[in-house]
């Protein structure tokens, strides 16, 4: 009976242990995913969120839920209240799934602007060119 005692309490505390680590590693993972993608964003794009911030700010929203989630995890396993703690892990995933969703819009989003602001510089630069070289013939047309 006594070594029935101990396995259980030697499990309660891996178990323990094992909810702090997976929300550790559940949370580094997603906020290193966001680092990964939104801090590695084209110049371009990045001059275009001081325009047009709203599919970031959804980003950044996701996160801070991510973080006020895992502060409230946090708050409860140290207060070793393992059933509210498992709670909020879960809470935990469902956030950063949300913010992995996140992501992926700001993603397709970004990559559709991308394509629009290439496409309207090329024609701005076509428009420059173009028009040099017509000044150019106007002026050689006029001698």
């Amino acid at each position: 009976m006594l070594r029935v005692l101990v396995v259980l309490v030697a499990l309660t505390g891996i178990a323990r242990a094992d909810l702090g680590s997976e929300a550790r590693a559940t949370t580094d993972a997603a906020l290193a995913r966001y680092d990964d993608k939104i801090s590695g964003r084209n110049p371009l794009l990045k001059l275009y969120d001081l325009i047009d911030s709203s599919m970031l700010d959804n980003v950044k929203h996701a996160r801070e839920h991510v973080l006020e989630v895992r502060a409230d995890f946090d708050k409860e396993w140290k207060a070793h209240e393992e059933v509210e703690a498992t709670h909020k892990l879960e809470d935990l995933k469902q956030e950063v799934k949300a913010l992995d969703s996140e992501i992926d819009a700001y993603q397709k989003a970004a990559k559709a602007t991308m394509w629009k602001l290439i496409a309207g510089l090329v024609l701005f630069g076509i428009a420059i060119f173009g028009g040099t070289i017509w000044a150019i013939i106007k002026r050689r047309r006029g001698r």
